[in-house]
């Protein structure tokens, strides 16, 4: 069972007074701003990075702008909220699949913190994550634990685990967070037997981004 990156927008693009639409409009328009699209679109993942694991780009990006209806959900946890997601500011959200008969799907956001450390951010959705099992749109998730990763010198926090779905013929997940000054990423990786061993690989390309100037 393939989830697709338009399904995932619907995890971080929550609007409080309706659902999104079934089919988020795809814009060329990455922030409230130009110079601020710019930025967090130097510190994502690039085609020709992902090229080297295989992956092509499913989407364009898809951007995040808040208003006072729309929640920033970076991913879900064992808590309904996260009260530092309220200090991003803008994002940028975008996917890259691997085609043949062991798909895999990489999906990316970067947010914009306002007034806090993005590692303060981390932590929380770090701390959100004890629980071990919680439910999500798929159904119950049960993690397996965090990935072990050398530690980026450029990078404030990082933190990696993996997740097991209860619900048959829904795949596992596997999960790599950065933190850099006042941004903050998000990697997801699924639809993939081998999501670990991506983890290893793709860590040091996020880093690398992420601490562009």
């Amino acid at each position: 069972m393939r989830r697709s990156s338009a399904v995932l927008i619907g995890l971080l693009l929550t609007a409080c007074s309706s659902p999104p639409p079934s089919n988020p409009a795809v814009t060329t328009v990455l922030a409230p701003d130009r110079e601020s699209g710019r930025r967090l679109a130097g510190k994502m993942l690039t085609d020709t990075q992902l090229m080297t694991l295989g992956a092509q780009p499913e989407d364009s990006p898809i951007p995040f702008m808040r208003t006072e209806t729309t929640k920033f959900i970076p991913l879900e946890t064992c808590r309904p909220e996260l009260s530092l997601s309220t200090m991003v500011n803008n994002a940028i959200q975008a996917a890259w699949a691997t085609p043949g008969q062991e798909p895999m799907t990489v999906n990316q956001t970067v947010a914009a913190y306002d007034g806090i450390p993005a590692a303060d951010a981390v932590a929380e959705i770090e701390q959100a994550l004890s629980c071990g099992q919680h439910e999500t749109k798929y159904g119950t998730t049960k993690i397996e634990g965090t990935a072990t990763l050398p530690p980026p010198d450029s990078i404030d926090r990082q933190y990696a685990f993996c997740d097991v779905s209860l619900v048959p013929g829904v795949p596992g997940t596997c999960y790599l967070l950065m933190a850099e000054g006042a941004y903050a990423t998000v990697v997801t990786i699924f639809d993939s037997k081998s999501a670990r061993d991506q983890l290893a690989k793709i860590a040091p390309l996020v880093a690398a981004s992420l601490s562009k100037a």
